[in-house]
């Protein structure tokens, strides 16, 4: 009996280890798809998985996302570009949205209908969230949008932000795709988040690095660096130069060249990111001039660098250009002007100083 108790401890930790589920990673077996409801396309089945791939079988998309989030929302029009560019080779998209007090299926099939063609890919409601449970919680993803790109194996082939699927869905349809590579890069992403949560700055560093030597072309990794430089090890130098490589690497994106503009600047700078956060704005206008976000992007470098007057030209054509796309997609909002009017109602912030100096009342 002694020797029982003894062993009790040591039997139920190895019971609990046992009996939790295995994390759902890169090369694993797609899990089924089984939604209760098809609120758009017709229904698209994930079949059992195989040993190699299969020329006549779907490569199959599942974009997780809600009506409530925003950055679901705006990786609409990407999502759909990509549909539509690989509708005829054999690439299936649907947006999984699973059942919540505000995300319920009355609310995502209105949502559906008002974004007619302009939500050009299959949806499917979760009702009771299984699908969810089976991927983005076995994957250990806490946040959405998240996508999971399933090969003509049946297997798991990449996992992540739906703006950045555009390199490895090219690949995996094309048969490219070296998946030991993507789960050996999913397996440093991984590590990487723990890193942060431990706030082992060097160890992000080294992990960044070990990214960058796998994906070469890939900036996340560069402004991953950039802003652990810049921040957590207090590093100008190292900051500026991480950051003028990912610049380098994005110049045919002028959204994500706006977001790295917008961390760039800064009201004092004697290091040189005012200049680069110049020339990624100007590289973004040249692809993108009437982007609305690009433009708001640079209304706040500019604001930020005290830039007055040409900061309220550039506010001026950011209410221009928003008016102008909510009209475009029928919407009886202007989520760009919403952004604007936020910065404004911010007394003391940059853009409402910049207004201020220029004699406008904000009341």
């Amino acid at each position: 009996m002694k020797q029982l108790l003894l062993l009790t401890p040591a039997i139920l930790v190895l019971a609990s280890c046992t009996t939790q589920q295995a994390l759902l990673t890169i090369g694993d077996p797609a899990p089924a798809l089984a939604v209760s409801d098809w609120v758009k396309g017709a229904p698209v089945e994930v079949k059992l998985a195989g040993d190699v791939q299969e020329p006549d079988r779907d490569v199959v998309v599942l974009e997780f996302w809600a009506t409530w989030c925003g950055p679901c929302v705006a990786a609409i029009p990407h999502v759909t570009e990509m549909q539509q560019t690989y509708k005829d080779k054999g690439v299936r998209i649907v947006g999984v949205t699973a059942h919540d007090d505000n995300n319920t299926l009355e609310m995502v099939e209105e949502f559906v209908k008002e974004q007619g063609d302009k939500m050009d890919y299959g949806v499917a409601f979760d009702q009771d969230g299984e699908v969810y449970k089976a991927y983005m919680k076995a994957a250990g993803q806490n946040g959405i949008p998240t996508t999971f790109i399933l090969d003509r194996s049946g297997r798991v082939a990449w996992i992540g932000h739906p703006m950045n699927m555009d390199k490895p869905l090219e690949q995996i349809v094309s048969g490219k795709f070296d998946i030991e590579v993507a789960k050996k890069t999913h397996e440093i992403r991984q590590d990487l988040r723990k890193a942060r949560r431990d706030q082992d700055w060097k160890h992000v560093i080294r992990l960044a690095d070990s990214l960058i030597a796998l994906e070469p072309e890939n900036s996340s990794p560069w402004m991953t660096k950039f802003r652990v430089y810049d921040g957590q090890l207090e590093q100008p130098s190292n900051a500026l130069a991480a950051a003028n490589k990912a610049v380098m690497l994005l110049q045919d994106k002028p959204e994500e060249l706006s977001r790295i503009a917008r961390q760039l600047v800064r009201e004092e700078d004697s290091s040189g990111f005012n200049a680069l956060a110049n020339q990624a704005i100007e590289r973004a206008l040249a692809s993108a001039p009437d982007n609305a976000d690009v433009r708001l992007a640079q209304f706040q470098v500019l604001a930020t660098q005290e830039k007055d007057e040409q900061a309220w030209t550039v506010a001026k054509k950011v209410i221009e250009f928003a008016i102008e796309e909510a009209r475009n997609l029928n919407h009886n909002y202007v989520g760009t002007e919403h952004l604007l009017l936020g910065l404004l109602r911010e007394q003391d912030g940059v853009a409402a100083q910049v207004l201020m100096n220029l004699g406008l009342k904000l009341e």
